[in-house]
């Protein structure tokens, strides 16, 4: 399995929802999967925005909705969807609006 990077903490609006964006390789089958959501949080959109050329690095996003007040820990997984082990591992805390940090991360 990969390693995990460092634990990155994302800030969320005034309706408790935030962006977490992440590069990937999509036109060579790797996606980015929730793998530990947590409770307390809603995905409400998953988006693939492929790059500009085939093999470009491509953007994925997750728009998510805490549903309390007490931020979320998430994992998420790069990898292709036969394969078991993932390339790369993301932990990521979504707040509840009270960082310093702004809404979402490239």
């Amino acid at each position: 399995m990969a390693d995990e990077t460092d634990i990155e903490r994302i800030a969320t609006d005034r309706h408790g929802r935030a962006t977490i964006r992440l590069a990937s390789h999509a036109t060579a089958g790797y996606r980015w999967q929730l793998a530990h959501p947590g409770d307390g949080l809603v995905v409400e959109r998953h988006e693939v925005k492929p790059g500009e050329a085939f093999g470009a690095v491509a953007e994925e996003s997750f728009e998510v909705r805490l549903t309390g007040n007490e931020p979320v820990d998430v994992m998420l997984v790069l990898k292709r969807p036969w394969e078991e082990d993932p390339v790369e591992v993301r932990r990521v805390t979504v707040g509840a609006g009270r960082d310093e940090e702004k809404p979402g991360r490239r």
